[in-house]
């Protein structure tokens, strides 16, 4: 996937969001795969490597925390509405 942000203070990122599970399927972790160049030239690189690449990492993880959440919430609610779908059908039977 390719990001461009709308302002000229924030870099382009590019990568892709994965999924790995373990051997067992029981576990399972998002990972984010991908990089991107600071801008501003030399004085965007000095901040990247001072407090932006802080930002990015934190950035990062607090993205792919949401997503698994709401993952995890829609498997929930899948799950019961297949267990609502079935004792109906089970009590129509």
């Amino acid at each position: 996937m390719h990001w461009t942000p709308n302002s000229a203070l924030y870099p382009e990122f590019d990568g892709n969001v994965l999924v790995r599970a373990e051997d067992t399927y029981a576990v399972a972790a998002l990972e984010i795969d991908g990089g991107y160049t600071p801008p501003g030239g030399p004085l965007g690189n000095v901040f990247d490597l001072l407090l932006g690449r802080r930002i990015a990492h934190a950035t990062a993880r607090a993205l792919l925390k949401r997503i698994g959440s709401e993952m995890v919430e829609r498997y929930k609610r899948d799950e019961e509405t297949k267990r609502i779908e079935r004792e109906r059908i089970s009590d129509g039977q």
